[in-house]
């Protein structure tokens, strides 16, 4: 081997260390990227943690031989499932003081895996972000070579470091790992939400895929998986084994956790299956000379994907980029030049990548974050699928949008009836997260529509739709549109004082701000007189809402603290109806405990 570890104590500390290996799988299936090798036995060795395994090997100057002998390791026990070593990844933690350790030199890892007979490309090796590392002093040097191998890196334990943002930028890692305590209580924390969803949005419009850590409830999951994460890692889906039979390439505990969901989200799959360009990709170590010919066979394409050797996208090559050399009079020599390289590496454009399952309005947002970008980089487990272009991205949020303006009321413009529905039978399958739903409808409407007309009614109910989109844009809400003067108003995740509060800023607003619809006698007058439902004249107040709200709240058990149905709900507001229109306020709250 290219590095010997001679030190007799070293060799009988490794002798009593062992790994084990925890899968890393898709949010959408639960097939596996790959696994990460955690070392195991450092307790029966002397030591607390594998860092300080490390510690102990820097102070006694073995650094270099002890973690590549650790990695010659984990690497030799995982290519004895021959199987796995073929189709999925094995990550590696690296600590980063092996890259300025004397006698430190790149190409260990391929040199190795070329005599086990295996491809770089299964290996990703993760630098932890809490690590103190410069990545101008060699590191991005580093990290190159790696690429230029086919070895992946990762950014570990993203977001509890020394770097942050500033190594998410430098380093332009192949995938970012979230830490568990960014993941931990994510379905209950706002903020933790919020961020997640920030830097994820951020590393798919680099190109970078998102591994969410430490996911060891269900609502984690599903949070996570909503919020646009790529893969899952932690004790839900499975704990490490050092047993090489448990290791699965599928795990079908993510199978069961998506069809017990029975509030997870819409995608746009089928449309964007439809949408996307099924460009033939090329491998990095395509020959220049051949782009000429690749892109006159591919002639509405104006960018070529390039993936390695396991389907992995790593860039898009831009056909402008190449145009100097087709309008050139040696173009085809230059391009065949070795002196300014071969192959396509140094062409490759980061471009934005998402999930097949992805919603669509991640999709938009992860284009429309990089003004430069050709299009969006489309991914099945990990892998390239297709592209889609900035025409075929219009052409499935044209499309999209025609498939929810057929349940979309064509007055107000807000979700109907089928919406409607969907969301209440999501939000009461909510178990950690309150839950609030509120029954909206005017007090007084008829008499204003028969004095007024219905093209002033209409007026009314746009002015309310209006402002319950406003209100909606709060985190966690929704709004609909029943038909007619009913309204509809949600919020998961959201506080009792906090949702009653939304609401009651609604219906004051809207109080005050219909009385401009009235003619000034009888604003001034605080009614207006019109026949009653047998004909008989009477007067009526101006108009107004009253909303009833059903809050349930959450158990931190994570069972649901309720179990009602629509119509237990619809019931509830029934019953209630009367004492809001009968309150000074128009606004009544009925709760539900578990």
């Amino acid at each position: 081997m290219p590095v010997e570890l001679d030190n007799p104590l070293w060799q009988q500390r490794l002798a009593g260390l062992d790994y084990g290996y925890q899968p890393i799988v898709s949010f959408r299936n639960g097939r596996v990227l790959g696994f990460e090798a955690l070392m195991r036995g450092v307790d029966t060795i002397g030591f607390k943690t594998p860092s300080d395994v490390f510690d102990a090997a820097i102070a006694d100057g073995q650094m270099v031989p002890v973690e590549l002998a650790l990695r010659a390791k984990a690497i030799r026990k995982f290519a004895q499932r021959r199987d796995l070593a073929t189709s999925s990844m094995l990550f590696l933690n690296v600590d980063s003081r092996l890259f300025g350790a004397p006698g430190y030199r790149s190409g260990f890892t391929v040199e190795l895996l070329q005599e086990i007979g295996l491809a770089p490309s299964i290996i990703c090796l993760e630098l932890a972000e809490r690590s103190e590392f410069n990545l101008h002093d060699g590191g991005n040097r580093m990290f190159e070579q790696y690429r230029a191998s086919g070895i992946a890196v990762a950014i570990d334990d993203f977001g509890v470091g020394y770097a942050s943002l500033k190594m998410l930028y430098e380093a332009k890692p192949d995938y970012l790992k979230i830490d568990r305590f960014f993941i931990s209580g994510i379905d209950q924390d706002v903020r933790k939400r919020g961020l997640v969803e920030q830097v994820t949005n951020y590393a798919h419009i680099r190109g970078i895929q998102v591994i969410a850590e430490g996911i060891e409830t269900d609502r984690e999951f599903y949070v996570c998986r909503d919020i646009g994460c790529d893969f899952a890692q932690g004790y839900r889906i499975a704990r490490p084994t050092t047993d090489l039979r448990g290791l699965q390439l599928e795990y079908l505990t993510v199978l069961d956790l998506n069809h017990a969901d029975r509030r997870r989200p819409v995608t746009s799959g089928p449309l964007m299956e439809e949408a996307i360009q099924r460009i033939p990709p090329i491998p990095p170590h395509t020959a220049r000379a051949d782009l000429l010919e690749t892109f006159r066979q591919n002639e509405t394409a104006e960018v070529i994907p390039v993936v390695d050797d396991r389907g992995r996208p790593l860039g898009v090559v831009r056909e402008r980029d190449i145009k100097r050399f087709a309008y050139s009079r040696f173009g085809s020599d230059l391009l065949r030049n070795r002196a300014i390289g071969d192959g396509v590496r140094d062409l490759i454009v980061t471009c934005p990548v998402c999930d097949i399952g992805t919603h669509i309005d991640r999709i938009v947002e992860a284009f429309s974050g990089d003004s430069a970008a050709d299009g969006i980089l489309v991914t099945e487990d990990g892998r390239y699928l297709g592209f889609l272009s900035p025409r075929s991205l219009l052409k499935l949020v044209h499309e999209y949008n025609l498939a929810g303006a057929r349940d979309q009321n064509p007055l107000s413009r807000l979700p109907g009836n089928q919406k409607i529905q969907e969301w209440i039978d999501r939000a009461l399958d909510q178990g950690t997260e309150p839950v609030s739903i509120v029954f909206i409808d005017f007090d007084f409407f008829k008499p204003f529509n028969d004095t007024y007309g219905f093209r002033q009614g209409d007026r009314v109910i746009t002015m309310f739709a209006d402002m319950m989109r406003i209100a909606q844009n709060a985190p966690g809400f929704f709004a609909g549109h029943i038909g007619g003067d009913d309204f509809v108003m949600g919020a998961v995740g959201v506080g009792e004082a906090d949702v009653a509060d939304v609401l009651n800023q609604l219906l004051g607003k809207f109080r005050t701000d219909v009385t401009s619809l009235y003619d000034l006698e009888s604003r001034l007058r605080g009614h207006i007189t019109a026949k009653d439902r047998d004909g008989r004249e009477r007067n009526f107040p101006l108009l107004r809402a009253s909303a009833v709200m059903v809050h349930l709240p959450a158990r931190s058990d994570g069972h649901p603290a309720h179990d009602p149905s629509a119509e237990d709900i619809a019931a509830r507001f029934a019953a209630r109806k009367a004492d809001a229109k009968g309150s000074p306020a128009g606004f009544v709250i009925e709760r539900i405990h578990g």
